[in-house]
């Protein structure tokens, strides 16, 4: 348990659902009615706009821990 706490903190899970709110709320707020606008029919919360979430979250994940490691020692 101690060791699953640690990788959260690592990652920083509050930012990284901050990512996911942000995502969906530029989609159902800002690209579905431009797209609508135009004349296309927006796909909505499809598989590929859950690949793009998905994406974005592992690589902001990945950037947080390459960053830890490297300002370890600024860090202290």
């Amino acid at each position: 348990m101690q060791t699953l706490s640690f990788y959260l903190k690592l990652i920083r899970i509050p930012n990284l659902l901050f990512i996911v709110l942000v995502q969906f709320c530029m989609q159902e707020a800002v690209i579905s009615p431009i797209l609508q606008q135009y004349g296309f029919e927006p796909l909505g919360l499809s598989t590929p706009f859950f690949l793009l979430v998905a994406a974005t979250v592992l690589i902001a994940a990945g950037g947080y821990v390459q960053n830890d490691y490297f300002d370890i020692k600024i860090d202290m």
